[in-house]
């Protein structure tokens, strides 16, 4: 085995030494070292940084572009909305609107129930099948973006349901032309598919505009332990720096 055994005794440090200087160097720090906070805020809490758009505005007008080009065809990137979604932007929009005309943050402005915080895209993968049942579908792919790092996840062609790996199956009404999904739950969840061009337009908008660094800003002037405070929901947090920035 001594052709495994590369000698760099002359080049790095002893196991004992680089030990002891690694656990220094991660205790060893100024507790007045300043903290510089990211800006961790969800697709629809980002729209409240472009104060007079909101998520259901960016869904009405992605939904009436798509219906106005009636192109489903395989290929074809949509956003996707859920009603849940759509509530949870309601409630963003109210209680932003209300810190802006002089609302003091609340544990009662925190929205409650299951909704997606990522922006979702998906693509069309398939022209129009029938299942067992006679149900018309296609298949998709489907991602998110997470908008304010403008991070976006890998695209996925399968999906859980009991353990089992399933084909992502976006179901077509073709009389009232409307779309549905089953959920992991085998739940029916109606979506809306929008054209990304208005979610693209909003979002660069809103970059350009400099209040994304103003809201970094406003989340940095916070006291550190009143940010530790507030991080354990992260809802709060928002509101709190949206406080800070729109006062």
């Amino acid at each position: 085995m001594s052709e495994f055994n590369v000698s760099t005794t002359n080049e790095i440090m002893s196991e004992e030494d680089a030990a002891l200087l690694l656990q220094e160097s991660l205790y060893s720090f100024s507790e007045e070292a300043s903290t510089d906070h990211e800006m961790l805020v969800d697709s629809v809490q980002f729209l409240a940084l472009g104060v007079t758009t909101t998520l259901t505005q960016v869904a009405g007008t992605a939904v009436s572009a798509a219906k106005e080009q009636n192109d489903y065809s395989v290929g074809r990137t949509f956003d996707l909305f859920t009603d849940a979604q759509l509530k949870y932007g309601r409630h963003v929009a109210k209680v932003t609107d209300d810190i802006r005309k002089g609302a003091t943050v609340t544990n009662a402005m925190v929205a409650t129930g299951a909704y997606k915080k990522s922006r979702q895209q998906i693509i069309i993968n398939s022209g129009l099948k029938t299942d067992a049942r006679g149900r018309a579908y296609v298949e998709y792919m489907r991602r998110n973006h997470y908008v304010a790092s403008n991070v976006v996840t890998g695209w996925e062609t399968r999906g859980t349901k009991n353990g089992a790996k399933v084909m992502l199956k976006l179901y077509v009404n073709l009389e009232s032309q409307k779309f549905f999904i089953y959920d992991a739950n085998n739940k029916r969840v109606p979506v809306l598919l929008g054209d990304p061009a208005a979610y693209d337009k909003v979002i660069g908008k809103i970059h350009a505009s400099g209040n994304v660094a103003a809201y970094v800003a406003a989340l940095n002037s916070m006291p550190q332990d009143t940010v530790e405070e507030l991080a354990e929901n992260q809802q709060l947090l928002f509101l709190n720096a949206y406080e800070n920035l729109v006062k």
